[in-house]
C-alpha cells in the first residue's frame, strides 16, 4: 500500500510539474507577443504623463491611409479629334473632342492604332496618334466613364483681339488636322 501511495504521489507531482510548465510556456508566449506588438510602434511623441516608465517605442502607431488607386484615361492631343463607333476612320463619328479633353480608357493598349474609351457610357474609339494615356483618380475615372468628358481649361485669347477661328486648327500643333477637319481624318485614303 505504501508503494501505491508513493506511485500516486509521484504521478501527482509529475502532473503538477506539467501544469506548471504549460503555464510558464503560456506566460512566456504572452510576454513575447506583448513585446512583439510593442516593437511595432513607431516614433510617436512621448507622453509626458507616462507613469509606467516605458519608452515611446512601446506605443502603437495607427497606419497611414493608403493612397487612392489610380485609373487611366486618355487626354486628347490633337486640336479636334473624332470619337468613333469602332477603330477605323471609316467608322461612324459619334462626336468630336478637343485638345486637353479626357475620356475614360477601357483598354490601355491601343488596338491597331486605336484606344477603346468610354463615351457617354458606351465603348468608343479614339486614334492613338492624337491621344496620350494619363493617370486619373478613381472618382474622375468613374465620372468620365459615366459619360462626362473632362473639358480642357480654355486658353486665354490674345490681347490683340484678332479673330483666329479660321486658322486656329491648322497652325496650333503638328498633330492637328487640316483646317476644319478633325484629326483622325488625315490618315483616311
Amino acid at each position: 500500500m505504501k508503494d501505491e501511495n508513493s506511485k500516486l504521489e509521484k504521478r501527482k507531482n509529475i502532473s503538477n510539474i506539467i501544469y506548471i510548465r504549460r503555464g510558464l510556456v503560456t506566460l512566456l508566449a504572452g510576454c513575447m507577443l506583448a513585446c512583439s506588438l510593442a516593437a511595432c510602434g513607431g516614433n510617436e511623441e512621448e507622453s509626458s504623463s507616462n507613469s509606467s516608465g516605458l519608452s515611446s517605442s512601446s506605443s502603437f502607431v495607427t497606419p497611414s491611409p493608403t493612397p487612392a488607386p489610380a485609373a487611366k484615361a486618355v487626354k486628347i492631343t490633337g486640336d479636334v479629334v473624332n470619337v468613333r463607333k469602332s477603330g477605323s476612320t471609316d467608322a461612324e463619328i459619334l462626336a468630336e473632342v478637343e485638345e486637353g479633353d479626357k475620356l475614360a480608357l477601357l483598354i490601355e493598349t491601343p488596338q491597331n492604332g486605336w484606344y477603346q474609351v468610354s463615351y457617354k457610357g458606351s465603348p468608343a474609339y479614339i486614334s492613338a496618334d492624337y491621344a496620350q494615356v494619363v493617370d486619373v483618380t478613381m472618382e474622375q475615372y468613374n465620372q468620365l466613364k459615366a459619360g462626362a468628358v473632362a473639358q480642357a481649361t480654355p486658353t486665354p485669347e490674345p490681347a490683340g483681339g484678332e479673330d483666329n477661328s479660321s486658322s486656329e486648327s491648322s497652325a496650333s500643333s503638328p498633330s492637328s488636322a487640316s483646317a476644319g477637319q478633325p484629326a483622325d481624318n488625315q490618315d483616311a485614303e
